[in-house]
């Protein structure tokens, strides 16, 4: 039997095992949640836990998510140029050598995942997008959107050279017409949370795509449909992702 899983911090909203197991269902292969939350603090920590994991339960692909997904990165032998640019894994495929040593290769099913669900609503004049996070997730977006023309502002609470505090976020939303959460905020236990700091500056002009699936809607994406928005989240972009890795897992 073929073993996968899910590795991440908080898992308890996911829906990658449910969608696996409804989509695989003839018994040659299973999908685990794994959380790395107490056990891998440090860059380092994580890679000694997920290679006793990998070792205990011979997995032979698995996802990342939130928060390791450059960590993760770190750790492949292997990687295709998209997920170089990005600098940011989520999806792992297991090369065996013997059983012990093994290889990891690794991709990045966010990018076209993202865009795939994002181009039915982009328009020529939407050239700009603000993207809340930072971390692989954010990486991977921004990514995308540049491969369909969109030039993205990164908005981090601790903004390097290359971002944007929120502050001049809220400045520019006069402008740009597309918000896309990528952080957590909004997932369990914090779901009275929103991302975006000033609800007041949304408008039926603005598109409000969350990544998050799981509550939906999230409290961003209320507050934005309150103000007429469009708002998305993330399920079909959970679907495309899940297609992607099973692709990339020769399933």
């Amino acid at each position: 039997m073929k073993r996968y899983a899910l590795i991440g911090k908080e898992l308890s909203h996911s829906l990658s095992q449910q969608y696996f197991q409804q989509r695989h269902t003839d018994g040659s292969c299973t999908y685990e949640l794994l959380s790395a939350h107490e056990q891998a603090s440090r860059p380092e920590d994580f890679a000694a836990w997920l290679h006793l994991q990998l070792q205990s339960r011979h997995l032979v692909g698995f996802n990342v998510t939130t928060p390791f997904k450059q960590w993760s990165y770190a750790l492949v032998g292997e990687a295709d140029s998209a997920c170089q640019a990005i600098g940011a894994t989520n999806c792992v495929r297991v090369e065996w050598m013997s059983s012990t040593h093994y290889r990891l290769i690794g991709t990045n099913t966010d990018a076209p995942a993202f865009a795939q669900c994002i181009t039915p609503h982009l328009t020529a004049d939407l050239t700009e997008a603000l993207i809340l996070g930072s971390g692989g997730a954010a990486q991977a977006v921004a990514y995308a959107l540049r491969q369909l023309g969109v030039s993205p502002f990164i908005v981090s609470r601790s903004p390097r050279s290359s971002a944007i505090d929120y502050a001049e976020a809220c400045r520019l939303s006069g402008c740009i017409r597309l918000i896309i959460n990528a952080t957590p905020v909004g997932m369990s236990p914090h779901v009275d949370q929103s991302p975006w700091p000033n609800p007041n500056l949304l408008t039926a002009a603005h598109i409000c795509y969350d990544l998050i699936y799981n509550p939906s809607p999230t409290q961003f994406l209320r507050q934005a449909a309150a103000r007429g928005a469009t708002a998305l989240d993330g399920l079909d972009m959970l679907r495309a992702q899940a297609e992607l890795s099973y692709r990339f897992w020769g399933l």
